[in-house]
């Protein structure tokens, strides 16, 4: 009789893709440290006890563990011990807002999400470590940032959505090398100092949208680079009605340089009826605008500029639509030039341009 053999099946080695485990540590008076590791994490912070407590939440199987940080800070875990997948703080002992905040997540193609979070001090997102493939993720909503907010990733292609976040001193949104993609959206954006934009090289976009994102300082965006600089667009939406507060104001000097590559500069997007941008809260502030070399394209409607100066560079340029029937706006003195060009440069309307603006360089 033939004795049957009993089928084993043997356990492979998990080659599921770890989600990362993330270390939550605390310093000084309410300071707050988040770092992840180089798996793809996924986390949340919110808010929801008051201005001193934080709640980071680990999503998409990303794991958190508590670093060197004061016991008397954890007002409690889920579970009730490691790993954990939410943590709570609660700083009232030492503080009576979060000072500063502090997250990088590392290498990985990591999620951010910061919503509805109030600092003291500095809100910092950043990703470190990273080796050019890696792709993030930095969501921002309602957040308030006592003194300066600060995004920093250097590689990969990277995407940023900020809506109604606040800040108090000069801040910088920094993005390299790789295909980035930066959002603002205005209800009730308002950065009461300078706001810097770099985004570095690759095809990038720099896009606002509705209601309206205050700048009270001056906005540089800098989408250049010595190596890698292709196409960028920066792009400013109308607002949705005649009435409403145009989609971006800005009430110092703003200036914007996209260097080599086929660029788009937009004032007046979308389906809105509404005014695109106010730009400079007096006559006497300036927007300069610098396009590099390459054939690149400017529109501008409902628009309203101080004194402009517009430098379009080398190659076969394009004004894409009239301005003198558009409602854009210059003060005197203001110049357009479409630089040297090998077929020529397009400009659409017949002279006189709108009123204080002079067209240069144009066949």
């Amino acid at each position: 009789m033939k004795r049957s053999a009993a089928l084993r099946v043997e356990a492979l080695e998990d080659r599921s893709v770890p989600a990362g485990l993330v270390t939550i540590s605390g310093w000084g008076t309410g300071n707050i440290n988040v770092i992840g590791d180089p798996q793809d994490n996924q986390i949340e912070i919110t808010q929801p006890g008051g201005p001193a407590t934080l709640r980071i939440t680990g999503l998409s199987g990303t794991t958190l563990a508590l670093g060197t940080i004061p016991a008397s800070w954890v007002s409690s875990t889920v579970p009730s011990t490691p790993p954990f997948t939410q943590v709570d703080l609660d700083l009232s002992s030492v503080s009576l807002v979060i000072n500063q905040l502090f997250v990088d997540l590392r290498a990985g193609n990591d999620t951010l999400s910061i919503n509805g979070v109030t600092t003291a001090g500095n809100l910092i997102a950043a990703s470190s470590g990273n080796t050019g493939s890696d792709n993030d993720v930095y969501r921002l909503g309602a957040d308030h940032a006592g003194k300066a907010l600060l995004i920093r990733d250097s590689f990969g292609s990277n995407r940023a959505i900020l809506d109604a976040v606040t800040a108090q001193d000069p801040s910088t949104i920094f993005f390299g090398a790789g295909n980035d993609f930066l959002l603002i959206a205005g209800s009730g954006t308002i950065f009461a100092n300078d706001l810097n934009i770099f985004m570095g090289a690759g095809s990038d976009i720099v896009r606002f949208v509705p209601g309206t994102s205050h700048i009270q300082g001056n906005l540089l965006i800098n989408t250049t680079s010595s190596v890698g600089d292709f196409g960028d667009a920066v792009l400013i939406e109308w607002a949705t009605s005649p009435t409403a507060p145009p989609t971006l104001q800005v009430d110092g000097n703003t200036t914007i340089v996209t260097g080599n590559g086929a660029d788009l500069v937009r004032f007046g997007l979308g389906t809105g009826t509404g005014p695109s941008a106010k730009l400079g809260a007096t006559a006497n502030n300036t927007v300069n605008i610098d396009t590099g070399n390459h054939n690149d394209r400017i529109f501008a409607s409902r628009v309203q500029f101080p004194l402009l100066t517009v430098l379009l560079g080398n190659g076969d340029d394009q004004v894409l639509n009239n301005w003198g029937t558009a409602s854009v706006s210059v003060a005197p003195g203001s110049v357009i030039d479409g630089g040297p060009h090998v077929s020529g440069d397009t400009i659409p309307w017949t002279p006189p341009p709108p009123p204080g603006l002079t067209a240069i360089n144009f066949p």
